[in-house]
């Protein structure tokens, strides 16, 4: 496996930015991608220094990019960067011209945690040609409600840098309203959705798992899984290997 640190310029953000990019090293390529997303206490490296995902992944000849979005909620930010435009549209197409990565619908994957976690569904609900499946482990596709934060509070102001006045409600909703659109007659992505028994984050997961097990006929195949555990990397790691088997299942049941 070949592990990059890219850095480079963004457009979209205004300012350089970084990324960690795990790609085989194989002459197999383009390969399948699985755009990895961190949570809001994190950066890029976070998965790469925590979990096993790097070898699990290229072993499949699929390739891992790992974007820095900083506290970004995956937004184009009320009072920053933007975010959303960059890892949904600037970076995949960026990437594409210089690494042997495929733009193909079916071999693009994305997936988060916390944070992260809403991000995937906020950027695969918005960009469903984009995306086969995703993966969203410990969050909701809000993580707002039931942790509304108190006024000039640290979280409470990254919700205001990154969502404005208007507050966080109103964009991650978006992402059911998107979600309910697609399921009418759109490309439909499937979800694998996991959170902790002993999470915090564990009744907005069950908003979001309530919405899709609600929708007619299953569209997106939605999956939620459920283990004792917590709001930490010691779960997030044991996820690894069964979050991969889900996202290749297609290609696994085409070439058995």
């Amino acid at each position: 496996m070949a592990l990059i640190e890219f850095e480079a310029f963004s457009d979209a953000l205004g300012k350089a930015f970084s990324a960690q990019i795990a790609l085989p090293e194989t002459d197999r390529g383009p390969f399948a991608v699985l755009w990895l997303l961190h949570g809001a206490c994190d950066d890029e490296t976070g998965w790469f220094r925590n979990t096993a995902v790097e070898r699990l992944a290229t072993r499949r000849d699929l390739a891992v990019v790992a974007p820095a979005a900083g506290m970004s909620m995956y937004e184009d930010m009320a009072h920053g960067q933007r975010y959303f435009t960059h890892i949904a549209d600037e970076l995949p197409a960026m990437l594409r011209r210089m690494l042997p990565l495929s733009a193909r619908r079916e071999d693009n994957f994305i997936a988060g945690l916390s944070m992260g976690g809403m991000g995937a569904l906020k950027i695969a609900m918005r960009r469903p040609q984009n995306y086969e499946a995703v993966c969203c482990l410990s969050a909701g596709h809000t993580n707002y409600r039931f942790h509304e934060p108190k006024e000039d509070t640290p979280r409470f102001n990254r919700y205001f840098i990154a969502y404005g006045e208007r507050g966080p409600l109103p964009a991650e909703e978006e992402t059911l309203k998107r979600a309910r659109a697609l399921a009418a007659g759109g490309p439909c992505p499937r979800v694998w959705h996991v959170c902790g028994a002993q999470d915090g984050l564990r009744g907005n997961a069950h908003l979001t798992r309530d919405f899709f097990l609600g929708l007619s006929g299953n569209p997106f195949q939605y999956e939620y899984h459920e283990y004792p555990g917590r709001h930490n990397w010691e779960f997030w790691e044991a996820r690894v290997p069964e979050m991969l088997d889900f996202l290749l299942r297609a290609k696994a049941e085409a070439h058995p």
